[in-house]
């Protein structure tokens, strides 16, 4: 899992500037570009967005505080430079058998490829991050509370009630939909085979 340090960025000739406000909390998940933090000098106010994308795991600054660039706002861990690894890796795993399969294949034969060999890997990479997110909101909490109250009940069936198991499943079902309609889209509209690559792949 990789890890990231959001900083302060080149804020012109201005140091020492004030936080006005603290905009995330550890267990935030966050987008490039969501605000960090608000900083206000004596002509301005602005928000610091992220340069990255995960889930924060700890921040360091608080309102009141004063900073220039470079100083440390928070620290993030983010899934997606492992799922890249993880694509790539089914790619050079690739055989000419595969590759043909997916040419000829249906719609979403690439997709179904890369659902096959690599959700095992991915759902080992994202369900750290959906735990500390569900823990810190207290989401973890609540399940198994209601967990200890459905296994109390007369009779209740031993069932698998992994919720961090089933949000990730859930959440990869929705990556690999997604991919699929995308795939599906492009091999058969001549306008979404966007690259020469595209066009020579699958073009009619």
């Amino acid at each position: 899992m990789s890890r990231a340090d959001l900083l302060i960025p080149d804020i012109g000739n201005f140091s020492d500037v004030a936080v006005v406000d603290v905009l995330v909390k550890p267990g935030d998940v966050v987008d490039i570009d969501s605000p960090l933090v608000t900083l206000e000098t004596d002509k301005a106010s602005m928000d610091v967005p992220a340069t990255a994308a995960g889930t924060v795991t700890e921040v360091l600054l608080k309102r009141g505080d004063k900073v220039s660039k470079g100083s440390l706002i928070a620290r993030l861990e983010a899934a997606a430079p492992a799922a890249r690894k993880i694509f790539i890796d089914a790619i050079t795993a690739m055989t000419f058998d595969d590759a043909h399969k997916i040419l000829s294949g249906g719609d979403t034969a690439a997709t179904d490829y890369f659902k096959l060999k690599t959700t095992p890997q991915l759902t080992a990479a994202f369900r750290p991050v959906v735990e500390r997110t569900m823990d810190s909101n207290g989401v973890t909490q609540q399940y198994n509370a209601l967990v200890a109250q459905y296994k109390s009940l007369p009779f209740a069936k031993n069932q698998d009630l992994d919720i961090s198991h089933y949000v990730v499943s859930k959440a990869l079902d929705g990556l690999f939909f997604e991919l699929g309609q995308e795939e599906s889209k492009i091999r058969k509209d001549p306008a979404a085979q966007t690259t020469s690559l595209l066009r020579e792949v699958f073009g009619k």
